[in-house]
């Protein structure tokens, strides 16, 4: 198979199975859970765990698998992962629709944000305004907006939407990216659009 299309087929696969995801944990978060569902799931995980470094599969899978360890989903178990479903599916409610929030099981941090030579990158739908005119601020009080994630990048600014993409579960290459830096040491700080305003 060709390498540029293996590769569109491996990342429309990720993405299906991301989608998938995120559609049991839609219904699992609204509740009752039961022992066999949450087998259910795990059966499911097994078979796409060639996935289970990417998030969110890599918040998922080791609550699953930590939960049915003793083969019951006891009480607290259920809540817990309820909780764990619910902050990955989290909805916004608009007067006409609903949108899909950022996942807060991102590592979002609350650093006193610095401009002067920091690199920023923008991604997701921002509620106060384009994503220009943000990109504008920013540079106004000495920060760099970049395209893409490097090492240079201080900051990944989540809007307070998120993209139409994430609805699909593609969550983007900018955060794919940015998780990869950081696991690797980079000292990159997921910020939300709501932070980043109060120091504008």
């Amino acid at each position: 198979m060709d390498e540029q299309v293996y590769f569109k087929y491996k990342n429309g696969y990720k993405i299906k199975a991301i989608s998938e995801l995120l559609g049991m944990a839609r219904m699992l978060s609204i509740g009752p859970i039961n022992t066999e569902q949450v087998k259910a799931l795990h059966g499911w995980l097994d078979r796409q765990e060639h996935f289970a470094h990417i998030f969110p599969f890599s918040e998922v899978v080791p609550v699953v698998k930590k939960v049915l360890a003793d083969g019951v989903v006891d009480e607290e178990e259920k809540v817990e992962l309820i909780n764990l479903f619910g902050s990955l599916v989290g909805s916004l409610q608009g007067e006409d629709e609903t949108f899909a929030t950022t996942p807060s099981l991102l590592p979002f941090s609350e650093p006193v944000l610095e401009f002067e030579s920091s690199g920023f990158v923008l991604t997701g739908v921002f509620l106060m305004s384009k994503r220009s005119a943000v990109e504008e601020i920013i540079k106004r009080k000495g920060g760099t907006c970049q395209r893409n994630i490097s090492g240079n990048t201080r900051y990944i600014v989540i809007g307070g939407v998120a993209s139409d993409a994430y609805k699909y579960g593609n969550f983007g290459t900018k955060i794919e990216d940015a998780l990869e830096l950081k696991k690797k040491g980079a000292k990159i700080e997921f910020i939300s659009e709501e932070w980043l305003v109060r120091f504008i």
